[in-house]
């Protein structure tokens, strides 16, 4: 189940509803006035971008740090995730 936002153009009421995902939602009505001229209201979602991770924040330095895996000699190791 997943909430949704609703907004009532009759009596200006914004609501909130349960729902399931596959549901086609045409049963909401505003539960102020009953009135069924409502909408579903978007509020914008925030996804954080990936990023590329960089060697030195894996343990992996340029700067002759060496790894933080002993086994890995080439500076990556799939094996550790290094």
């Amino acid at each position: 189940m997943a909430y949704y936002d609703y907004y009532c153009e009759k009596c200006d009421l914004k609501f909130e509803i349960q729902a399931s995902m596959s549901d086609d939602r045409k049963w909401v009505k505003c539960p102020g006035c009953k009135g069924k001229k409502v909408r579903q209201l978007f509020d914008g979602v925030y996804i954080p971008p990936k990023t590329k991770t960089s060697k030195s924040s894996k343990g992996i330095s340029g700067s002759g740090g060496g790894t933080s895996c002993s086994s890995c000699s080439g500076g990556s190791c799939s094996s550790c995730g290094m």
